[in-house]
């Protein structure tokens, strides 16, 4: 779709055309092309200094509050998909991943439809991932603050689906990848969902390694073991397997000085716990 990632998106004319519309998002499938082609219309150089317009904004927030009061379940979907990497969201991670308020079933291919016709949602050419428009993700985010304990669901959500990165499993790994990298701004007020936050982050970590992407690696390590040694002991096993992971991104880096006093803290935190005759893991 052209425009899909244009900052100029015009949709002000989107939601004039969907607040006036009766129906509320249940015309027929060529009416919600027609809408999802005035999203596309490009408003120009207007923006020259990068940011949306006042306007655009404005008309952001008032298609927020439309969905929010009327069909407050496909806000919780999106409040959902915003805290995943804007692109190849799964439909296997959403489906089951939100409810109604009273607890009642959901109906995920109507409130994906929804998400889809107003064109905040964009279905992926194999039909099993989605997009959202990147100034969906942005704003939702910014005039939503999500609760913690929604911050916590896909915390523990990246955690068990995310496996670790031996070879085997590259292919899930690369998939979720970005996800798992999106999950790093989800820092836990809970310290036992921190656990949980820097277990997902540690494995992401692992497999950034594995393919060469050090840097990357030791940026997420280095949240892992500062997570790790303010809520567990310094020679608690987690801990000492951060450390670890530290030491092999320092290495890979050639940083071998302080790879080697990495390795060596994470020596003398095990030789506490277990004894000298404990190997590293």
């Amino acid at each position: 779709m052209d425009g899909w990632n244009d900052l100029g998106t015009d949709v002000l004319w989107l939601v004039r055309a969907w607040l006036s519309n009766e129906t509320n998002g249940r015309s027929k499938h060529t009416g919600d092309t027609s809408r999802a082609r005035l999203l596309q219309k490009n408003v120009g150089d207007s923006r020259r200094d990068g940011q949306a317009s006042d306007s655009i904004i404005t008309t952001w927030q008032i298609l927020f509050e439309h969905i929010r009061r009327q069909i407050p379940i496909v806000a919780r979907l999106l409040s959902l998909m915003s805290l995943f990497d804007r692109q190849g969201i799964p439909e296997d991670l959403l489906c089951g991943q939100y409810e109604r308020e009273d607890g009642s079933k959901v109906n995920f291919d109507k409130d994906i439809y929804t998400s889809t016709s107003y064109s905040l949602v964009k279905i992926g050419t194999d039909g099993s991932q989605f997009e959202m428009h990147r100034l969906v993700t942005k704003r939702w985010l910014e005039l939503n603050q999500e609760p913690e304990t929604r911050k916590e669901s896909y915390v523990a959500l990246m955690d068990g689906s995310y496996p670790i990165g031996r070879h085997e499993n590259w292919p899930i790994c690369q998939a979720l990848f970005p996800h798992v990298q999106a999950a790093a701004g989800c820092w836990p007020d809970s310290a036992k969902v921190l656990v949980v936050w820097a277990s997902a982050l540690f494995k992401g970590a692992w497999y950034a390694r594995e393919i060469g992407q050090y840097g990357v690696a030791r940026d997420i390590d280095v949240s892992v073991l500062e997570a790790r040694e303010a809520i567990l002991r310094v020679d608690h096993p987690d801990t000492l397997e951060g450390m670890n992971g530290s030491a092999l991104d320092l290495q890979s880096l050639g940083d071998y000085k302080a790879a080697e006093e990495m390795n060596q803290r994470a020596l003398e935190g095990r030789e506490k716990a277990f004894g000298k005759s404990t190997p590293l893991r």
